[in-house]
């Protein structure tokens, strides 16, 4: 096996010590309840992707925010769709297929996952790729008499990166396929049952291999060095299903066949510092936790599960973030009169929105969650109308506001801040800026110890009388503060 990295013997061992402090900071912390911290997580819109779709699964969510998933059409077939702006588009199935089911996509709109097909008698999954507005068997993409039989592709990378599962030799082996080549991924791993679960932008690629389907041991794969991520105490099999730029990786350890799944979400730190692994813990009362998918922030998004025996599925499974070392029940983040019990998430993207199904009407269905960010109004030396703030034309004032924990740089829309003239009203209150800077100065940063953002809003020299400074933020929400200029 050329350039194995060995952590079986250490993974056990960190895990057990890992969980055994972060049952300890729950307990003194308060880390691990359902209640979030004094600052507040986001808050959360929730949209219906589409009514008509039932038992609808939002499975991954590109940066534009278009949602890939699967379901009953309203014709009744189950196929995948891409749903964009309101609109769902029914992705179809190559020629003589009957079913289709959406994995993974991109942000250039490309679907990746695995059609159904009568062979024989027998129905046979196949991998797909939907590009170009057409859905393609991927075995009519690689060399004919390769010997493979693409069964699913499960994730696609910006560079057209594709990962799965496939027979080869009468084994179930892990596949990367790029530009109609494909690798044999199980032969660096050397075991005979193999797949692939996710890839990043670097063409790393994480899954499970082992003995069978249900002896695997979840793996990062680089280059042809495998690291081996062990599991945890108590569980039979595990599996890596995601990993991020930075080599951040997320999976879970299970015990395998069980009707109501049992297992417990990790994430694992690949990157440039010491490797390590991170039980991620289920929700308070909760017995067990699955890992779906993890954004470059580190946040990290799944399930929890209670043990309640016969409780249905919308009782036993809450949909679930782990952020800013916190574990969150997303139900308890959308507006309480939504209706929905949201029970699993599966894709997270860069400005923070979410997938996945929940219930809405006693129906399974395929959701969008949207941030809606607790914005505190502007912190002193900006006054909040309608106090007017008189300030010196040419001057750079510092905008500070909270948005209840850290969200990141980039949740000031492009073009904004804005300002416009408005109409002095001498009805309103005027308060001094004590606080300005030099006006080469500006951008956007944030104080972690104060939760606190500044932008450097710069002011020019010619303006006067009164403006209103126009703050929107990537949520959709506007903001706004006026000023008198004097020169």
């Amino acid at each position: 096996m050329s350039g194995v990295t060995n952590l079986r013997g250490v993974a056990t061992s960190v895990l057990a010590v890992m969980a055994a402090v972060l049952l300890a900071l729950a307990y003194l912390m308060g880390v691990g309840t359902r209640q979030a911290d004094a600052a507040g997580p986001t808050r959360y819109e929730v949209t219906n992707l589409d009514p008509l779709w039932t038992n609808s699964i939002g499975r991954d969510i590109d940066e534009p925010g278009r949602v890939a998933g699967q379901g009953q059409s309203p014709t009744g077939q189950a196929r995948a769709f891409l749903w964009e702006g309101g609109v769902t588009r029914d992705l179809g199935v190559p020629a003589g297929g009957n079913l289709s089911r959406a994995r993974g996509m991109n942000d250039s709109g490309d679907v990746v996952g695995e059609w159904r097909i009568l062979v024989g008698g027998q129905q046979r999954l196949r991998a797909f790729l939907y590009e170009d507005g057409r859905m393609k068997d991927m075995n009519g993409l690689i060399p004919a008499g390769s010997g493979w039989q693409l069964t699913g592709a499960q994730a696609i990378n910006e560079s057209g990166q594709i990962v799965g599962a496939g027979t080869t030799n009468n084994q179930t082996r892990a596949f990367l396929y790029e530009n109609g080549a494909l690798t044999d991924l199980g032969e660096d791993l050397e075991t005979p049952y193999s797949a692939a679960w996710g890839v990043n932008d670097s063409g790393d690629v994480v899954g499970g291999a082992g003995g069978s389907e249900g002896q695997t041991e979840a793996f990062v794969y680089r280059s042809g060095t495998v690291d081996w991520l062990g599991k945890d105490d108590g569980f039979s099999a595990s599996e890596a299903v995601g990993v991020n730029n930075s080599g951040h990786a997320i999976g879970w350890s299970f015990n395998p066949g069980q009707s109501s799944p049992q297992g417990r979400a990790f994430l694992y730190d690949g990157g440039d510092g010491e490797a390590g692994i991170e039980p991620l813990q289920p929700l308070s009362g909760d017995v067990y936790s699955r890992a779906r998918d993890v954004d470059e922030a580190g946040r990290v998004v799944g399930w929890s599960r209670n043990d309640v025996a016969g409780a249905p599925q919308s009782e036993q499974f809450s949909a679930t973030l782990w952020a800013n070392g916190q574990v969150m029940d997303l139900n308890e983040l959308i507006p309480p009169d939504s209706g929905w019990k949201l029970v699993d998430t599966y894709a997270i993207n860069e400005s923070g929105q979410i997938t996945g199904s929940g219930y809405k009407d006693g129906r399974l269905q395929a959701f969008l969650l949207n941030p809606v960010y607790d914005f505190s109004g502007f912190f002193a030396p900006v006054d909040n109308p309608p106090t007017v703030n008189a300030v010196k034309a040419g001057r750079a004032v510092p905008v500070k506001f909270s948005l209840s924990g850290d969200q990141g740089l980039d949740v000031i829309e492009e073009t904004y801040p804005r300002s416009q003239q408005v109409p002095c009203d001498a009805a309103d209150s005027a308060d001094g800026i004590e606080e300005t800077t030099s006006a080469n100065t500006g951008g956007l940063t944030y104080d972690a110890a104060a939760d606190e953002y500044t932008y450097v809003w710069k002011t020019h020299r010619a303006w006067t009388g009164c403006r209103q400074m126009v703050l929107k933020l990537d949520d959709g929400t506007v903001h706004r503060a006026t000023f008198d200029f004097s020169s």
